[in-house]
């Protein structure tokens, strides 16, 4: 897994000063997104996201199939900060949340299977979900 430079750079900081301590929480997207423009928890407002399964699109690189998406929702997310900050110990630098990890074929796939095939119109270069 590749860290990026920021959080490397806090690693650092932490251990030579030991005048912050964090964890790192990587959720990827917010599964609840994908229900808009249903809103599918009570802080988490829809918004248009490149996967858009009410009008059965989506939006995406051409070859992308095989490329995996890590998908969590936002309750998942909000349970594992409160146990984070009522942990007592000494915090990961890398903190342990992992969401669904799916590849882009497969979710349209699932798509297809919950929404049915989408009707492209002509003018449009549409990928079916």
């Amino acid at each position: 897994m590749r860290i990026p430079r920021i959080p490397i750079l806090m690693a650092m900081l932490t251990l030579w000063l030991q005048v912050l301590e964090y964890t790192l929480f990587q959720p990827g997207l917010f599964m609840n997104y994908l229900t808009s423009p249903y809103k599918s928890t009570k802080h988490v407002h829809p918004i248009e996201t490149p996967i858009d399964f009410g009008q059965r699109r989506m939006l995406m690189v051409e070859g992308s199939d095989d490329v995996y998406i890590t998908l969590t929702t936002v309750e998942d997310l909000v349970s594992v900060v409160v146990r984070a900050v009522e942990y007592e110990g000494t915090w990961p630098v890398v903190g342990g949340i992992k969401g669904d990890a799916i590849t882009v074929g497969n979710l349209m796939k699932l798509g297809e299977r919950v929404r049915g095939k989408s009707q492209c119109c002509p003018h449009c270069v549409c990928v079916e979900v």
